[in-house]
């Protein structure tokens, strides 16, 4: 599972500490040259208002109830599609005509969609510990502070802000040693980790007390929601291992804020793409020695197609 694609729907985790999340129904259809194409549940797109995308009202699309694996039969025409957004609160609500954009289209299905009906029932949670705004981010520079998640467009608080920290094999370690890999679950595939890491800023100016007050509220709420986790309103994050807190501290203080971390693990199985095209070319006689029902050894002749192989790098090779 990419981080593109975790950094948008990890944010759904922090959505029962915004409020309500909006739904309706979005018009996508294929591409010029292609007449139908399916469109699989769990598809983000990124609302584009004032020329300029808004990714803190991002949707997912969801299950169809029409089709056995949920998907969507798309035509050229348009099909309509339920949507619900990631966020919670008033800003994810969506009047008819807003364009969107997916983050990664599927193929045959054009990046562009409209929404067909409003985006509505996104009501913002009004109590004490509730989250007002979450980011997702690449980089927040070398240092943790206010300046950081200024800078990082951040305008309300208490906020959020999502960071991918580092992708590892699952045990930890890459030895170049001969022995037995953990990180293997398969031909092709290896067991890897997503490290993310969510910075909680509590920024209130009543009193330094209810400041710290409200940031421990949202850290200890975020740490039982993340913990074990494997899905998340019919989405996967994480495999049967379900995410994994490391660890939880105080990131920064400074005279108008506290920054507190939670640094935490999704797992999934990376499978090796393969783009090697295999042809056939000749054969190779094999000479095997088989017992007979009656206990007698026989010469077999086995003949056993070889392949010449690309190995992407412009060489042949054989397999």
């Amino acid at each position: 599972m990419t981080t593109e694609y975790l950094s948008r729907v990890l944010q759904m985790l922090c959505q029962p500490l915004q409020g309500t999340y909006s739904s309706g129904s979005v018009t996508i259809r294929t591409t010029t040259n292609i007449d139908t194409a399916t469109l699989e549940k769990g598809g983000v797109l990124v609302p584009i208002l004032d020329d300029c995308e808004y990714p803190d009202a991002a949707v997912k699309v969801e299950r169809s109830s029409a089709t056995p694996d949920g998907s969507w039969p798309i035509s050229t025409a348009g099909t309509p599609v339920a949507v619900t957004s990631l966020q919670g609160g008033a800003h994810v609500n969506l009047p008819v005509g807003t364009q969107l954009r997916f983050d990664d289209a599927p193929a045959g299905i054009n990046e562009l969609a409209v929404t067909a009906t409003p985006l509505t029932g996104g009501t913002r949670l009004e109590t004490f510990g509730a989250l007002r705004q979450v980011r997702s981010f690449k980089d927040l520079g070398s240092q943790v502070d206010a300046r950081s998640f200024f800078a990082a467009q951040l305008g309300e608080f208490p906020a959020g802000v999502l960071q991918w920290s580092a992708t590892t094999p699952g045990d930890g370690s890459a030895s170049p040693s001969l022995g037995v890999d953990q990180t293997r679950v398969g031909r092709g595939r290896r067991f890897y980790c997503h490290e993310w890491v969510l910075f909680i800023i509590s920024s209130r100016l009543d009193s330094a007390d209810r400041r710290k007050r409200e940031g421990d509220k949202i850290r200890d709420t975020m740490l039982r929601i993340l913990s074990d986790r494997t899905k998340w309103r019919g989405v996967a994050l994480s495999n049967s291992n379900g995410i994994k807190a490391l660890d939880s501290r105080l990131a920064s203080v400074t005279p108008t804020a506290y920054v507190d971390s939670i640094r935490f693990c999704t797992w999934f199985a990376l499978e090796r793409t393969e783009s090697r095209v295999f042809k056939d070319w000749l054969t190779s006689h094999i000479v095997e020695s088989r017992p007979t029902s009656q206990g007698v050894l026989e010469i077999v002749n086995i003949v056993v197609p070889m392949t010449q192989t690309d190995d992407g790098d412009g060489t042949p090779g054989w397999g």
